[in-house]
């Protein structure tokens, strides 16, 4: 869902030789965010920015585009206007600047993690100890018109309960 194509591409090639176990992938590369916190990730700050991105993944054969939660809202719908033209998916976190219904609606594929709604609550001024709460209230009054929408759309949500585990050794 997000990487380095060169070290993917390598992956899926030995893959598919039989000198790697394992599935046949599917990748992304690198994330379009509004920052680039870390190597997997390219800033896209508005639509023209974002559409050139789009245009490189897609020359590079990536086989979807991801989007990540700190994408502005005008860059979001370059993403968008470029995926649609050229005929991609794209897929990924729940965009800060956007509610995840108008992702949906914009025909973004996937929208992933739970945690992403705990993460719109505190940015909304939810003190952290009231989190639980609001997701609460949230899971009650708001999600299920939500998900119905997400159906409708065809929009896969992947909760994602746990996303790391820290072993003591």
């Amino acid at each position: 869902m997000g990487g380095l194509l060169v070290e993917l591409d390598r992956w899926r090639t030995e893959t598919d030789e039989g000198v790697r176990p394992g599935p046949h992938i599917f990748r992304a590369g690198p994330m379009l965010n509004g920052k680039a916190f870390n190597e997997f990730q390219i800033a896209v700050t508005d639509a023209a920015e974002a559409r050139g991105a789009v245009r490189v993944l897609r020359n590079a054969y990536a086989d979807f585009v991801k989007v990540y939660a700190a994408i502005s809202g005008e860059a979001y719908f370059g993403v968008q206007s470029e995926c649609r033209e050229l005929g991609l998916s794209y897929v990924g976190h729940m965009p800060r600047a956007i509610s995840p219904e108008e992702a949906s609606d914009a025909g973004q594929l996937t929208l992933e993690h739970v945690g992403a709604f705990a993460d719109r609550f505190a940015s909304a001024g939810v003190a952290g100890g009231q989190v639980p709460e609001a997701l609460e209230r949230f899971r009650h009054r708001e999600a299920p018109t939500m998900f119905e929408r997400f159906a409708t759309n065809r929009t896969w949500f992947t909760p994602t309960l746990v996303a790391s585990r820290l072993l003591s050794t």
